[in-house]
C-alpha cells in the first residue's frame, strides 16, 4: 500500500503515500473528536462540524506534496 508503482521504486516505500496517509489520518481524527463534541447532549444533529481553513490548506498540502511527489518518473524509459 505504502510502496511505489513503477519498477524503479516498487521495493522502496513512497513517502508521498506515507505522508498523505498521516495527514489523512491526522485530520479524519480531528474531524471525528469534533463531531463527538457535536453529539455530546443531543438526541439530534442539525449540522455537521464546518472544516476549518487550517484543516482544508493541510488536506490541500498534503495532496499537492503527493502529486508532485507522482510527477518525478522513477523509471527509466529505454
Amino acid at each position: 500500500m505504502f510502496k511505489g508503482e513503477e519498477t524503479g521504486n516498487a521495493t522502496q516505500l513512497d513517502l508521498g503515500k506515507i505522508q498523505m496517509f498521516y495527514f489523512t489520518l491526522v485530520l479524519v481524527l480531528t474531524y471525528a473528536v469534533a463531531l463527538g463534541d457535536t453529539l455530546v447532549g443531543i438526541e439530534t444533529i442539525a449540522e455537521f462540524p464546518v472544516l476549518s481553513s487550517s484543516m482544508v490548506t493541510l488536506m490541500l498540502i498534503s495532496h499537492a506534496g503527493y502529486l508532485t511527489n507522482k510527477a518525478i518518473p522513477y523509471s527509466q524509459k529505454g
